[in-house]
């Protein structure tokens, strides 16, 4: 009976430390998909502050062209200065990454 209970025992610490173990590995998982995200928005960052004014402008101008239908939508439809700002960015954020090769923001 009591080689059972130890079995048991050994069987419980055993579960406990996958489990501990499985919510370190996902925390570190975690962990690295934030700091590539920092990374890729300091890259975004980078190219946009080394673009000439008329660079951006192209740049802008090309983003909401190659948006997806409803992004430009919602853009279009936007009529408050601070929300088209903020959709522009957006859409400027996504295009850089694809020009950059950056995976796309979850």
């Amino acid at each position: 009976m009591l080689q059972d209970g130890c079995a048991d025992c050994k069987a419980k610490r055993a579960e406990a430390a996958a489990t501990a173990r499985a919510r370190r590995e996902q925390r570190e998982r975690a962990r690295q998909v934030k700091v590539r995200e920092r990374e890729s928005e300091a890259q975004i960052a980078s190219y946009w502050k080394g673009l000439a004014p008329e660079e951006r402008e192209r740049l802008d101008a090309a983003a909401l062209d190659q948006a997806d239908p409803a992004d430009r939508a919602a853009y279009a439809a936007a009529t408050a200065p601070q929300v088209r700002r903020l959709l522009q960015a957006g859409l400027r954020d996504a295009h850089i990454r694809r020009l950059l090769g950056l995976p796309a923001a979850d």
